[in-house]
């Protein structure tokens, strides 16, 4: 009784518990580096290289937008890229507020269905889709980088990437597997399930809309064009990336080499979807901080400076730009507003169709 109303507690005051702890872990990174010492690196940073940081993330933001864009055109051929990127705008306002990125990834399906028609399961299921395009192509960048590299590396940071590799490795071989076991369409009867059973299925509103999601998926395999251009887009933002964290440590005085960057994107995207603060506050930041201090020659007072920069760029500076945008989609929208509120909507306006 006692252990299940200490559930109780914890479920309904998760966000403030969340928010706290994040609060925590952001004053102890602070102490720990010396709130002096992040000031006087902060004061000294050169604008120059700031700046050209902030253009590079501008690339980074648009890449991504058009890898997603090229996705969503799976199912529905005319998006526009513009609408897309404010659509992304939004999805990190959302998420400042919630752990992981579960909120985001709603907000944009539950967009798409309100502003192009497109079924929420089909929308959501681009949206992984992106997930899963940014995580082969992150691998298929990391692994050669990482034999080719690997005599630069100290031991501990070769034992942490490998780590993620291997985990982003296994990751995309399930989503492979998966997705060669499932039906592709009413047409495709040689797939290892009984077609009796999956028509069965099908008429179910939960089986219509698991068949939807995964259709979306399988339309990649029968779109190499799209693919291959997804995963060139992927290549882009993970170069932008790794390029604007060299160009952030010059701002500091520190010439770190591009590789490390390009397997250190490894880490972050295996990692992010897993943060159990609200935007990954505190737990980015302090993660962020343990590998890059393993650069030889680099202590945590030299790379805390760097990381809070980058999460202003990153974060504080997206959740605002990301309300500004929702507030113009509102005002375009008129009558058909959107807020967060839509989670627990009750609405059948607001239900995928």
């Amino acid at each position: 009784m006692v252990r299940m109303m200490r559930f109780s507690f914890i479920r309904r005051h998760s966000f403030s518990l969340s928010l706290v702890g994040a609060i925590a872990m952001l004053v102890g990174i602070i102490h720990h580096v010396g709130v002096g010492e992040i000031a006087s690196a902060l004061t000294e940073v050169d604008k120059g290289y700031l700046a050209v940081a902030l253009m590079l993330y501008a690339g980074t933001l648009v890449f991504t937008a058009s890898r997603w864009a090229t996705l969503i055109r799976l199912v529905h051929e005319r998006v526009h890229r513009g609408k897309i990127l404010q659509f992304s705008f939004i999805d990190k306002f959302a998420n400042a507020f919630f752990p992981t990125s579960a909120v985001g990834m709603a907000a944009r399906s539950y967009l798409l269905q309100k502003e192009y028609g497109i079924p929420k399961t089909k929308g959501f299921a681009t949206i992984v889709l992106d997930y899963g395009v940014d995580i082969v192509g992150t691998l298929l960048l990391a692994i050669p980088s990482m034999f080719i590299l690997r005599s630069h590396l100290p031991g501990p940071l070769q034992t942490t990437i490998g780590a993620c590799i291997s985990s982003l490795a296994i990751a995309t071989v399930g989503i492979v597997v998966v997705n060669r076991r499932v039906t592709l369409n009413g047409d495709d009867r040689t797939a290892p399930f009984r077609w009796a059973r999956l028509e069965r299925l099908s008429k179910h509103r939960l089986g219509k809309k698991v068949f939807e999601f995964v259709a979306t998926f399988r339309h990649i395999v029968h779109n190499p064009r799209r693919a291959s251009r997804a995963l060139g887009y992927t290549a882009g933002v993970r170069c932008f990336e790794a390029v604007r964290m060299m160009v952030l440590f010059k701002a500091f005085g520190m010439s770190v080499p591009v590789y490390y960057f390009i397997l250190f994107e490894t880490a972050w995207v295996f990692i992010a979807p897993f943060m159990a603060t609200p935007g990954g506050i505190g737990a980015i930041e302090s993660g962020r901080i343990a590998v890059f201090s393993l650069i030889p020659g680099m202590s945590t007072g030299a790379v805390a400076p760097v990381v809070f920069v980058d999460r202003f760029i990153t974060f504080w500076l997206m959740v605002a730009i990301g309300a500004v945008a929702l507030a113009l989609y509102n005002k375009d929208a008129g009558v058909g507003r959107f807020s967060l509120s839509f989670l627990g909507s009750s609405d059948p306006s607001t239900r995928s169709s």
